[in-house]
């Protein structure tokens, strides 16, 4: 399966250095055809957009993506059958609330992103502040230097108790969480039970492109709705308690043309717990 980063750096291998002569930025939009900077700044201005910026090897060219942040979406039987099989699901009456990464990091690969990051973001930040004083949002990875060791199990450890509190709570509605990875290593956060996407059948069916969203939430119909990490609790459970996702649907459709948050995604706080 190709991913969009994959894509991207096979794309501007073949592309940039025609293209990109006297510039460090190009821009695509999520079907990842070029556009120029302004309809990219229009795209990356609306309510179900966001905007990925990778930078290439060579540190002086940024490849600028929009991803949509919902989607509301159905399996067809065939597909369903899959992720029930994947799922290894004993009932399949149950919603699944999948929490999906594409690379993982242990804590030493963590501590050398990190540094990495924290050495060059300064710079390439105010570099890029003054070569582009109008662009929204710009980010590559968190300027900040790692934690130790002691401070990451502390977070496991608080990580544990928030797990459990809320695998207890859906279990009620006959919901379980679940947490698949693309690639890498499991160690950073030992509390969570990380499962391998060995048969791509997530990254196929669902999370297709590299870090578009985070979440799905899977009706036993096959119906499934896509996120980031950017919905609340309440909104978590209105998904979960309601087998009817009409109106949500209807909202997204609202927001969209209205271009700001109404209903259901009319909210100020915004962050899932899980």
């Amino acid at each position: 399966m190709l991913t969009i980063r994959k894509f991207i750096f096979i794309w501007a291998f073949f592309f940039l250095p025609t293209i990109l002569v006297g510039q460090k930025s190009t821009f695509l939009n999520k079907d990842l055809k070029k556009i120029d900077s302004i309809q990219y700044m229009k795209k990356c201005g609306t309510f179900n957009r966001k905007c990925y910026a990778i930078k290439m090897d060579d540190y002086d060219t940024l490849v600028n993506v929009t991803y949509q942040r919902y989607h509301f979406g159905k399996l067809n039987n065939l597909q369903l059958q899959r992720i029930i099989k994947e799922l290894d699901a004993k009932d399949v009456t149950k919603t699944y609330i999948v929490h999906y990464i594409d690379a993982l990091l242990d804590y030493n690969g963590y501590v050398n992103r990190q540094k990495k990051c924290y050495q060059k973001r300064i710079n390439d930040s105010i570099n890029f502040k003054n070569e582009n004083p109008d662009y929204p949002k710009y980010f590559y990875c968190k300027s900040v230097l790692p934690k130790s060791q002691k401070d990451i199990l502390k977070e496991d450890i608080k990580l544990r108790q928030i797990l459990k509190k809320y695998q207890k709570k859906y279990r009620k509605y006959n919901t379980e969480i679940v947490h698949y990875y693309y690639s890498g290593n499991t160690g950073l956060f030992p509390s969570i039970n990380w499962i391998k996407d060995n048969n791509k059948v997530f990254k196929n069916l669902l999370f297709k492109y590299y870090n578009q969203y985070s979440y799905a939430i899977i009706k036993p119909d096959g119906e499934y709705f896509l996120f980031e990490s950017s919905i609340n609790p309440k909104q978590l459970n209105k998904l979960i308690k309601n087998q009817n996702w009409k109106k949500y649907k209807d909202d997204l459709k609202r927001s969209e043309l209205k271009n700001k948050p109404v209903g259901f995604f009319n909210v100020e706080h915004a962050h899932t717990p899980i």
